[in-house]
Formats: C-alpha cells, sequence, structure tokens
C-alpha cells in the first residue's frame, strides 16, 4: 500500500495574514497553482468565497433601457440536462429562497409579484422563452424584452435564476445572477 501523496496545499506554508488566491483541481484534489498577494494587507482585502470553475450555470447578458433586451443563457454540464426543460423565473431579491426536491435551493424572492410572474410565463411578451426544453447539449437562451415604460437608472436589481427539470423531477438549480434597471 503507497501512502496517501500530500496535496500542494499540505506542502505550502501560510502565515493567517497572507492573502492568497488557489486554482484548485477538485477532480485530482490538488492545487494547481498559487498567488500570494503580500502587497496587500489582510485587513483591507481577503478572500470572501469560492467560484468553481464552470458553475455558473445562468448568466445574463445585456445592457438595461428603454425596449432592450437581456439575454438570459442556460448551459449545464449535467449529462441529464441534454433535452430537459428549463424554466426561468425572476425576483427583485434573493431571499427568500425555496428548497427544491433535490436538495438545491434556488435563491430567488418566491414571494415577489415579479417571481409569481415570470415564473407562470404570465407575460410572455417580457419573459420570452423562459420555460423550454434544453438543447441536446444542456443549453438554452431566455429574453427579457424591457418595456418602454418602464423606470431606469434607479439602480433597481432584477435576480435572475432557473431550474432544469424532467419527468423524473428537478435535475439542477442555476446559479443567480442579475441586472440592473
Amino acid at each position: 500500500v503507497l501512502p496517501a501523496q500530500p496535496t500542494v496545499l499540505e506542502k505550502i506554508s501560510l502565515h493567517p495574514t497572507d492573502n492568497a488566491v488557489l486554482h484548485y483541481d477538485l477532480a485530482r484534489n490538488v492545487a494547481i497553482s498559487f498567488y500570494r498577494f503580500p502587497q496587500i494587507p489582510a485587513s483591507s482585502w481577503s478572500i470572501s468565497g469560492i467560484e468553481v470553475y464552470g458553475s455558473r450555470v445562468l448568466t445574463c447578458f445585456g445592457q438595461s433601457g428603454p425596449n432592450q433586451i437581456i439575454r438570459v443563457d442556460v448551459h449545464s454540464s449535467n449529462p441529464r440536462a441534454a433535452g430537459a426543460t428549463m424554466q426561468v423565473a425572476c425576483s427583485f431579491g434573493r431571499r427568500p429562497g425555496i428548497r427544491m426536491a433535490n436538495g438545491e435551493w434556488i435563491h430567488l424572492n418566491v414571494l415577489d409579484n415579479l417571481f409569481l410572474i415570470s415564473a407562470q410565463n404570465l407575460v410572455p411578451s417580457i419573459f420570452r422563452y423562459f420555460n423550454k426544453k434544453l438543447t441536446a447539449f444542456g443549453s438554452g437562451r431566455a429574453l427579457i424584452q424591457l418595456p418602454v415604460g418602464l423606470p431606469f437608472g434607479h439602480g433597481i436589481t432584477v435576480f435572475v435564476a432557473a431550474v432544469i427539470y424532467d419527468n423524473k423531477g428537478v435535475i439542477q438549480v442555476s446559479n443567480t445572477h442579475w441586472f440592473e434597471l
């Protein structure tokens, strides 16, 4: 029996006030690269979260304004997502979310009117393709057609997320992305 190989993390000695970013390979359980920021004191900047590469299933693109379109792209690497259905929804807040049947959370305010209107596809002229089949590659696109009379430039945040499902249940819940009105 061979002894377990120490990971790069075990070989690196860090001081508690060091600021550093690791590029970590979850499949091999090793740090691929390591970047130290000694010129930035820990009190003014520190890591506050982890982003797993490829974890953004949903992204929003576009410029807010009268009659503008916000593009909502969905791409899942889950093999079950190929040909499954996506349901996109919007809200003005990220809480309270709701736990889906597969244990994942959708981080949208499920109590606000924007969520109810968009999730139920009640205004298809604004929330276009919010419920549709994904491609064989697990991809789909929804559009938000911003109305001319909507107040813009007030910094109102609209959060967007999606649920991917099939006839067996929820496959995946996307991340929450946003744009401002």
